[in-house]
Order: structure tokens, then sequence, then C-alpha cells
């Protein structure tokens, strides 16, 4: 379990965490984003409320909730990464393009952060480190593809998205984003990316994870095509009641300190 100083970014919200050890256990942070203002400038405000962030931590791990661009480790090319990504995803023009390596599929991620954004962490940390959101999701959805040798295709919803992933080999097999807020869309979403990797409605599995919208309406309606489908609960997944117990920590956020 991890004990740096971790902040999550996404388009809307700002969150701190940090194991403090012992029985205090992880500290869970929200900070009440400012509408009005950019990100950057709420996460300057936040250095001077935040209980965590006046610590005086030296290094964190930053993720952020950014597109990803998969790229083969065998292909990835540092001075190549930022127009490869900018041409998959032309409007994040003039954001600062960073690169995760994924070591268990032997691929990296290349994603964004706000130029702002990151000058404002630079003047707070000796070391910052940064990952997209999914980095640690994808990693622990792959060791839970090893159960079994059927497919498996996973749906994670945060931040008013759906990530979809499915995996084959070490390899992705599928992974996309969708932008959802009803369980419809989300359901037109999945049907299609299961048709994509060949899944078998009646042997193959579908898990739903995160904060699911119309969770039991979702799964009833998955499962009048689907015989095989799961909800991934932390509580169920996870002994360490402190984490699970607050409902407000994303998923993705739990696995840093797993």
């Amino acid at each position: 379990m991890t004990q740096q100083l971790i902040i999550r970014i996404s388009n809307d919200s700002l969150t701190f965490a940090k194991d403090l050890g012992g029985e205090q256990g992880v500290s869970f942070e929200p900070y009440e984003v400012k509408g009005g203002i950019s990100m950057a400038a709420n996460l300057r405000e936040a250095f001077r409320t935040s209980p965590l962030l006046r610590q005086g931590d030296e290094k964190v791990m930053v993720i952020v909730d950014a597109p990803s661009l998969i790229v083969p480790l065998e292909d990835f090319q540092k001075d190549e990464m930022e127009v490869q990504y900018k041409y998959v995803f032309p409007a994040t023009e003039g954001e600062s393009v960073e690169a995760c390596v994924l070591p268990s599929f032997r691929n990296a991620a290349v994603f964004s952060i706000s130029k702002d954004l990151k000058n404002v962490l630079a003047d707070h940390f000796r070391e910052v480190k940064l990952k997209p959101i999914m980095a640690t999701v994808w990693e622990y959805l792959l060791k839970r593809s090893y159960a079994g040798n059927n497919k498996k295709l996973y749906a994670y919803f945060h931040d008013g998205k759906m990530d979809l992933c499915s995996f084959a080999r070490n390899r992705f097999a599928f992974v996309n984003t969708y932008e959802v807020d009803n369980s419809h869309d989300a359901l037109y979403f999945i049907l299609g990316a299961w048709k994509q990797i060949g899944a078998t409605a009646m042997v193959d599995d579908l898990f739903l994870a995160g904060r699911v919208p119309e969770k039991e309406t979702l799964m009833n309606d998955a499962k009048q095509f689907l015989a095989r489908v799961f909800h991934i609960s932390p509580s169920v997944e996870f002994s360490n009641t402190n984490l699970t117990q607050n409902i407000a920590m994303p998923l993705d956020l739990m696995l840093e300190f797993v």
C-alpha cells in the first residue's frame, strides 16, 4: 500500500488522498471545485486550504482523467508521441503530452494534462509522477481476467464516462472511452464492443464497475442479451474497510492503495 500523496484530477473534480499509516488509514479529501475559474486556479487555491496538501510532501502521484493513446512499447518513440497524440485527439492542442508505461501490457499510454496544471504541480513538488486514471484500473482488471478461459468485457464508469476494455494474451483486445450518462447509451456501446471482441452471449462475462448510471436497469437490460452479467463491488473485492466504507472514493483511487 502506497503512502505517497495522490492527486486525482478530472474535468470537474479535484481529490487528494494519502495513506497516513496505522489506525489513521487512508485520508480522502475531495476538494470543492469553484466554477468560473480553471482547474489550475482551483489547485492553487487548494494549496492554501487543504490539510493534506499543506503537509509539505516533496513527491506526488497525479492521476489524470484524460484520453489515452495506447502504443506498443516496440513502436513507442518519445519524440513522436506528441504529434501522434494530437493527431488522434486534436482537441488537446496546447496541452502537455505525457506517457506512462503499462508494464503488464508492454504498452505505453500517451495522455495529456493542462500546462497550467503541470506548472502549479512543479511549483509545489520536487518530483511529480503523472499517469492516466485508467492505468491502475487496466492493470487490476487484467489480473482479474486470468480467472477462467472465457472472454471478459469490463465497463468502468467514472466522471460521466464509460471505459470499456477486454484482454487477450496480456494485450488489449479492445479499449475505448465513451461519454455516457444513462443505461441505454451504455448498453448500446457495450453490445457493440461485445460483438467486436467476438464474445458469446451464453458463455462469456460482462463486468460493470465504478459509478454505474442506473445500475439495476443496466444490469437487467444487459441480462436480456447476455447470460453472465456481474457488478464489481469494492466491499467484496477488498478487505480494507477504511477504503471501501467511503462511497465517495472512486474505484480507480482505491486501487492506488490496495
